[in-house]
C-alpha cells in the first residue's frame, strides 16, 4: 500500500479528524455503550460515535489522539507512548466544557472519569476542533503523516476495521444502533437522540429508567426534614422553644404584694374610704395603721477607719458643697461636727425629677434643681457607727441607704449584716479610695461601686460628687423609695 493511501485511510480513522469535521459541521455525536444502548455521559459511554461520508464509525472513547500533553518529549509516538498523548475521550470532555470554569471543568472531567486538559491548552484545542485555527493544526499536535505507519496500525486494531475500510460500520449499521437507544452529544454539550427521516422515531425503543437507589433515599431523608419544619413570622420568631417561668421573680417581691394589699385593705374599711389610696406607703416594717408616721429620713454609715478618705470632719463639705478637704487638713482646721458629736446632717436637693430621668442643672445649688424635682432640701444623715443608729429607733436600719468603706472588713462585725455580700445587698455601697490606688480585687466581689478621688486635682471633686448621689438616688428609687430623699 502507497503512503499516500495509508494517510487516507488513516484520515478516515484519526479521532481528531473525525470530532473536527462533525463539530463544524453541527453535526450529531453519539454516545453509545458496549452494548449499543443510550447513555448520556461519557462515564457510561463506551464507544463515540462519529458521522463518516458512507455512515458512521464508532470509536473507543479511550482512543489515543495525536494531540501531545504538554511536557512530553518530541519524539514521542502516539501509537507507542499513549500516555503522553490525550484520548478522545478528554477531547471530547474538554470541548462539552468549553463554557465552564476551569475549576468546573476538573471536577466534571473527574466525574466522568476523564483526564484533564492544562489550562493552556483548553483555547487551543477548543479552536482547532471549531476549525478557528484555519487548515493548519496546532504545534501541540503531532503530523499525521510522521506517525504512519505504527499509528494507523494502533488504529486499525482498535477500531477493529481491517486496511482502513470503515464502510464496515454502514449507515444500516447506525440505523441499527439509533434502533438500540443510541444517544448524540451536539455542539452545546448537550446529549439528544438523533433525529431525522431515515430511521422511524415511533420504532426507536427507548432505553428504560432506572431508578437509582441511593438518590432516592437522600430525596426521602431532604422530605423528612423539612416535612414538618415551621415558618416563622416577626410575632412568633420571639416566643422560645420551651416555656419560661417566672416564679423566682414573683417570689422577690411576694412580701411587699401582700405588704400592700394588707395596707389596701386597713385603708379602704377605715376612715376616708377610698380617698386614703393616695397616700404614700411606708416601709415593710412600719405598722399598716398608724396615725403619726415618723420622719424617714435616710441614713448613711461612713468607715471610722483612720485611713477612710470620707470621715466626720469633712463628709459634710464634700456632700453639700462637692469640694473635698484631706481628712488631716479637715482635722486640722478645727471643723466642728453639728448637731451631735457622732451624727452629722447633710441637706441635699434630689437631681432627679419623680420618674427617675436625669435632668440638666441649672445654677441653683451644687449641683442644680429642676423644675421636676422637689423644692425642699431632703436631710441625710451621717453616722460612723453602729451606736449613733440607737436614736433613730428600732427601724433605724429599713433607713440606712449607703454605706461607704474602705475594703476593711471589721467595720461590718458589728452591723446588723456582717458579711460585706449580705450587707451590700441591702444597702448601697461605695469604696472610697484615691484615683492613683489599684484595684482592690476583695472588694469587687462586694456589689459596691468605687468612689476615686483625685489627691491633688480639686475641680474634679464636682464631678465625683454628683456621681456619687446620682448612684445613691438611683439604688433608693429601686429598694427603698418610701424614705425621705
Amino acid at each position: 500500500m502507497s503512503a499516500s493511501n495509508s494517510g487516507s485511510n488513516a484520515a478516515k480513522m484519526d479521532p481528531l479528524i473525525l470530532l473536527r469535521r462533525a463539530i463544524t459541521a453541527r453535526s450529531d455525536i453519539h454516545l453509545m455503550s458496549q452494548d449499543n444502548t443510550k447513555v448520556f455521559t461519557l462515564a457510561l459511554a463506551f464507544y463515540i460515535s462519529l458521522p463518516v461520508p458512507t455512515g458512521r464509525i464508532s470509536l473507543p472513547k479511550s482512543l489515543t489522539t495525536r494531540y501531545r500533553k504538554p511536557g512530553a518529549p518530541p519524539e514521542a509516538s502516539p501509537a507507542t507512548d499513549r500516555d503522553h498523548f490525550y484520548d478522545s475521550q478528554s477531547i471530547l470532555c474538554c470541548y462539552l466544557n468549553r463554557e465552564k470554569g476551569f475549576a468546573a471543568y476538573i471536577q466534571e472531567a473527574n466525574q466522568q472519569g476523564c483526564s484533564f486538559v492544562s489550562a493552556t491548552e483548553r483555547k487551543a484545542i477548543t479552536d482547532f476542533l471549531e476549525g478557528k485555527s484555519g487548515s493548519s493544526e496546532p504545534s501541540s499536535i503531532v503530523a499525521l503523516e510522521s506517525s504512519l505507519p505504527s499509528y494507523q496500525d494502533y488504529l486499525t486494531s482498535e477500531i477493529g476495521l481491517k486496511e482502513g475500510d470503515v464502510s464496515a460500520t454502514s449507515e444500516e449499521g447506525s440505523r441499527a444502533n439509533l434502533g438500540k437507544g443510541g444517544s448524540t452529544a451536539g455542539t452545546q454539550g448537550q446529549t439528544s437522540e438523533r433525529p431525522g427521516a431515515e430511521v422511524d422515531e415511533s420504532r426507536i425503543k427507548r432505553a428504560r429508567y432506572v431508578v437509582d437507589k441511593v438518590d432516592q433515599d437522600l430525596v426521602k431523608r431532604i422530605m423528612q426534614l423539612h416535612e414538618h419544619r415551621q415558618v416563622s413570622d416577626r410575632r412568633t420568631v420571639l416566643r422560645g422553644a420551651k416555656a419560661v417561668n417566672f416564679e423566682s421573680a414573683r417570689l422577690l417581691v411576694l412580701d411587699r404584694i401582700k405588704a400592700r394589699r394588707e395596707e389596701l385593705k386597713t385603708r379602704l374599711s377605715g376612715a376616708g374610704g377610698a380617698a386614703n389610696l393616695v397616700k404614700p406607703v411606708g416601709p415593710p416594717s412600719s405598722a399598716p395603721g398608724q396615725a403619726k408616721r415618723r420622719s424617714m429620713n435616710p441614713i448613711i454609715i461612713i468607715s471610722p477607719s483612720s485611713s477612710a478618705l470620707i470621715t466626720m470632719h469633712n463628709v459634710k463639705r464634700f456632700l453639700e458643697d462637692a469640694v473635698f478637704e484631706p481628712p488631716n487638713v479637715s482635722r486640722g482646721a478645727g471643723t466642728q461636727i453639728t448637731t451631735s458629736e457622732d451624727v452629722i446632717v447633710v441637706s441635699h436637693r434630689r437631681g432627679y425629677t419623680t420618674s427617675q430621668a436625669p435632668i440638666a442643672p441649672t445654677d441653683s445649688g451644687a449641683f442644680g434643681k429642676s423644675s421636676g424635682s422637689t423644692d425642699r432640701a431632703a436631710r441625710y444623715f451621717v453616722v460612723d457607727g453602729v451606736e449613733a443608729l440607737t436614736k433613730f429607733g428600732e427601724d433605724a436600719w429599713d433607713r440606712v441607704v449607703c454605706v461607704m468603706t474602705t475594703g476593711q472588713e471589721w467595720q461590718f462585725r458589728p452591723y446588723k449584716w456582717s458579711d460585706p455580700k449580705e450587707l451590700f445587698h441591702h444597702v448601697k455601697g461605695f469604696f472610697v479610695q484615691w484615683t492613683h490606688d489599684p484595684p482592690n480585687p476583695k472588694v469587687r466581689a462586694w456589689n459596691v461601686t468605687e468612689l476615686r478621688i483625685d489627691e491633688t486635682k480639686r475641680h474634679i471633686d464636682k464631678s465625683a460628687a454628683a456621681d456619687f448621689w446620682r448612684s445613691l438616688e438611683a439604688w433608693i428609687a429601686l429598694h427603698k423609695p418610701f424614705v425621705a430623699y
